[in-house]
């Protein structure tokens, strides 16, 4: 038996309170003490719990990262990926994680603004559109910015690594926008820093959960979305919309993998060490999938998946000029929102914008990881 699990086998249908119950009740020996058994037991069964479908770019890299910490432990790692939401509901993982009901998951600050309300500063609207510099920028925030680590510490998380979801993009169902003019009044569905931008253009602004922009756009709740382009793809929402305006407003960076804080503390530290390199080589390829996915999704959905066509048209960049000035709407926005003193606030943008510039350097002078040598993951995952 593999007690690196923690035995649950009840149906998901239960509400998050009573797992929360049954984790501390008797016969249930607690998460300190379960960890303890695990770690003796010298093999290490993680339930995963995600928030998405499998396929797409994160989906193949995150499927990698299992493998890979399967194969580096000689056995001794055994990750379970439960997708789509199967085994806990998108907006309840970061407190099922974190008490201890899955020991790992994705979580995305959309979901839980106001735990993670410094992580919602990646969704900032034009920030930085290269997804492998914001990826790996905000991977070495966690490390370096004593705020942004103690707001993971706090829910009892151990942020593993950081996922970025290729440039925003602006997807219609019935129209075609091209300037803030046509957005004003459009029921637009947009989440973190997006919400006070199209809010400040006049828009109808939506907050929908990621899996519902399908149903969305097809029933017409919504006349847009703001979407990413590899995304479109794989979740279909080409299906049920006409029109793409390729706006490139930056990376949602909001999301990523974390593991229990307190399971994280009992393991081992060759164990901790594998989970570590495996997480930073797959932010490496999740980026790399990502960017390649772009380039081939544009491609693709212009010229037609099964007989549909999306019309895809640029943002003029004179336009995007225009809607740069509706940024500073979400920064005032985000720095009310935290609540924290603009001292820390200001520091944590501050080295943010350090690291991104340290990383568009290094990809300038010597080029993306996967340009430079042969990695451990195969070229076409």
């Amino acid at each position: 038996m593999h007690t690196a699990n923690l035995g649950f086998k009840i149906p998901v249908l239960l509400s998050l309170a009573v797992t929360v119950l049954l984790v501390l009740a008797p016969g249930c020996s607690g998460r300190d003490s379960d960890a303890q058994t695990r770690v003796d037991a010298v093999e290490f069964r993680f339930t995963y719990a995600d928030i998405g479908a499998n396929r797409g770019p994160r989906a193949a890299a995150l499927n990698w990262w299992a493998k890979e910490l399967h194969r580096r432990s000689k056995g001794r790692i055994q990750v379970d990926i439960s997708w789509s939401e199967s085994l806990v509901k998108g907006r309840d993982v970061l407190k099922a994680v974190g008490a201890g009901f899955a020991d790992m998951g994705t979580v995305a600050a959309v979901n839980t603004p106001a735990e993670q309300i410094l992580w919602t500063f990646g969704g900032q609207p034009l920030n930085e559109t290269d997804t492998w510099v914001a990826m790996r920028a905000w991977h070495e925030l966690r490390e370096v910015n004593v705020a942004f680590a103690a707001e993971a510490k706090r829910y009892n998380l151990k942020v593993l690594f950081h996922n970025g979801t290729g440039p925003a993009e602006v997807l219609c169902r019935d129209e075609l926008v091209k300037t803030a003019g046509d957005i004003k009044g459009k029921k637009i569905r947009a989440t973190v820093g997006f919400i006070p931008f199209f809010d400040a253009m006049g828009a109808n602004v939506v907050n929908t959960m990621g899996s519902e922009t399908y149903a969305a756009l097809d029933r017409g709740i919504i006349d847009c979305t703001v979407g990413y382009s590899a995304l479109i793809r794989s979740y279909k929402h080409y299906e049920v919309a006409d029109y793409l305006l390729l706006a490139n407003l930056g990376q949602n960076a909001t999301y990523g993998g974390v593991i229990n804080l307190d399971y994280w503390n009992t393991l081992p530290a060759d164990i901790k060490n594998i989970i570590t390199q495996t997480s930073s080589e797959y932010v490496d390829l999740y980026a790399r999938n990502t960017m390649l996915e772009t380039d081939d999704a544009i491609k693709t959905l212009q010229a037609g998946i099964d007989g549909k066509k999306l019309t895809v048209t640029p943002l003029d960049p004179a336009e995007r000029r225009r809607w740069s000035a509706y940024v500073g709407h979400y920064i005032a926005d985000w720095q009310k929102k935290t609540r924290l003193p603009k001292s820390v606030t200001d520091q944590f943008i501050s080295d943010l914008e350090r690291l991104l510039e340290k990383y568009r350097r290094e990809r300038d002078d010597i080029g993306y990881p996967w340009e430079r040598q042969v990695q451990t993951y195969d070229k076409d995952p």
